[in-house]
């Protein structure tokens, strides 16, 4: 990706945050004036992080794994929500200072083959990001995840549980596991 995109897309995300925690407003731009690349649809996320003291704190991540919308859109839509991730606190004013923003861009997401779910553990990637489904219950971690949960076995369970799964569900035949790629603009 080119830096004058990526800076667009943190640029973008950047401006939605704030627009959304200081007016509760969406971000509305024109979009004529953004490079084509932007346009294409792509999945994306976004990961607010909180800097207290040269230390990362996670303060927020949402994002879109699917290709539904043209890249900028989502950049701006995924900034939003991060704003007010379920798992924390919103995001106040007080707060815009001391944040730096990361915004992941998703190549497209593959089913994983594999005929026997116990050789799963070998054949992860660190360097990948990963989805669980079953049913009706689905959970994604990123690539950046590996850093914190550097174990195969441990990101499986992990991923199962995120997902509203069993902490094993990962071996049961009838679950999914998709796999992708992230290409990472970071203001950290």
């Amino acid at each position: 990706m080119k830096e004058d995109i990526k800076r667009i897309l943190i640029d973008l995300a950047r401006k939605s945050i704030e627009k959304w925690v200081r007016e509760k407003k969406l971000l509305k731009i024109d979009e004529k004036n953004l490079p084509e690349e932007t346009k294409k649809r792509k999945g994306v996320f976004v990961t607010i992080y909180k800097i207290s003291e040269n230390e990362k704190i996670l303060r927020g991540c949402i994002g879109f794994p699917y290709p539904v919308m043209p890249l900028y859109k989502a950049v701006i839509h995924a900034a939003k929500e991060a704003c007010q991730d379920p798992r924390f606190p919103a995001l106040s004013k007080e707060e815009l200072e001391e944040i730096k923003i990361e915004v992941s861009v998703l190549s497209e997401i593959k089913k994983v083959e594999i005929k026997d779910k116990a050789d799963l553990p070998q054949i992860l990637d660190r360097n990948k990001g990963y989805i669980i489904k079953q049913g009706y219950y689905s959970g994604l971690f990123l690539p950046q995840v590996w850093k914190e949960i550097p174990d195969k076995r441990e990101f499986l369970i992990n991923l199962c549980l995120k997902s509203g799964l069993p902490p094993h569900a990962w071996l049961d035949e009838n679950t999914e596991i998709y796999e992708f790629t992230v290409e990472i603009v970071s203001e950290v």
